[in-house]
């Protein structure tokens, strides 16, 4: 799903540091939070849905390319790593799981790192059970990232369109408007004063990416406006399989 890449000697050492640090989600969770150039806005609709399904009755939850995150219920969590908290090392294009084995299936910041995204949403359907649930947030106008191979970008229209097997239930910004414009003034100066050394281009984007943070909690209002939509820099998808 995953394949890391280096940018010089400090691109080695900072994607050692990020596996390290991946096995801490407290800690993995605040950096996210605050490198992250947008403020999520899916997160929070994800946890609220999980927590109904969850008092439902016992649900399983399959998490493709979990890294360490951690999911209401007992969730199966797969990446490519294993991390802490990964249950299964596999490959999201031959999921090694039954069909309709679980009730809710998540590919969150997943499918622009794998090779084909229609056979991962299509094993994702086949394990999935009837009335089940899936939930996707992928990239727009967002950075190209070194957490792995990145080949894809998606619009609101084109998510809905590669889920459309799948009834939605609901669809929208995950980050908006100013988590593109922070991630392109980051990218920017870094590109300027790194003179062309991709160790310190990987620094300063971090270091820029500090500096610019509070400007993300625009979007509280921004995501309001349709228009913001053209220019995101994700979206989510929840759907139902019938």
């Amino acid at each position: 799903m995953k394949k890391s890449y280096h940018a010089g000697r400090l691109g080695i050492f900072t994607q050692y540091i990020k596996n390290k640090v991946k096995g801490l989600p407290f800690i993995y969770g605040v950096l996210r939070f605050i490198l992250n150039p947008g403020f999520r806005f899916y997160l929070p609709r994800r946890n609220k849905f999980l927590r109904r399904l969850a008092g439902s009755g016992s649900i399983r939850i399959l998490n493709i390319g979990s890294g360490c995150s951690k999911i209401y219920g007992k969730a199966i969590n797969i990446d490519i790593t294993p991390f802490n908290g990964v249950s299964a090392v596999s490959d999201a294009h031959k999921l090694a799981f039954k069909d309709r084995e679980f009730d809710a299936v998540l590919l969150e910041s997943v499918l622009e790192h794998v090779a084909d995204p229609v056979i991962v949403v299509q094993e994702s359907y086949r394990v999935l059970k009837d009335g089940g649930f899936i939930f996707v947030e992928l990239p727009f106008m967002y950075e190209y990232h070194q957490s792995g191979a990145d080949y894809t970008r998606y619009t609101l229209s084109g998510l809905e369109k590669l889920m459309g097997n799948f009834t939605k239930i609901e669809s929208g910004i995950d980050i908006g408007p100013t988590g593109t414009l922070s991630a392109v003034i980051r990218n920017y100066f870094a590109v300027i004063f790194s003179f062309g050394v991709p160790a310190l281009h990987e620094l300063l984007n971090m270091i820029f990416g500090v500096l610019l943070f509070p400007f993300k909690f625009l979007d509280l209002a921004l995501i309001h406006f349709k228009s913001a939509q053209n220019i995101s820099s994700c979206f989510y998808f929840i759907g139902k399989k019938q």
